[in-house]
């Protein structure tokens, strides 16, 4: 094997451990998936992600999502993504709400 071969094998695999990895934290109550203005970087906090998971990303459903009686869907009019997703505490169970062919990819694991 040539030594640039070797180099740009290297390369290739090290460049998968540098792709982003967030982890998102859902507030606010129900909602889409896709607003951002439901994906918080903390748990119960206020500072909001510019974008929704994506397939490399942890999303956190917890006691500060906000989930009440009647009040506890997260509605997919697009796709959605994670890598892992959790279930921690929460009120209420979350109902996901698929619109159209629309589903949420997971990419890792769900507990």
């Amino acid at each position: 094997m040539s030594k640039q071969l070797l180099f740009s094998l290297l390369l290739l695999v090290s460049s998968f451990s540098l792709i982003a990895q967030n982890d998102y934290y859902w507030v606010g109550g129900s909602g889409y998936y896709d607003d951002v203005a439901h994906w918080a970087s903390t748990s119960g906090g206020t500072d909001y992600r510019s974008v929704e998971p994506g397939p490399t990303d942890n999303v956190f459903f917890d006691s500060n999502s906000g989930f009440s009686e009647g009040s506890n869907g997260v509605t997919l009019r697009a796709t959605g993504f994670a890598k892992d997703i959790t279930f921690n505490g929460t009120a209420v169970p979350v109902e996901f709400v698929e619109e159209g062919q629309q589903s949420l990819q997971i990419y890792g694991s769900s507990v």
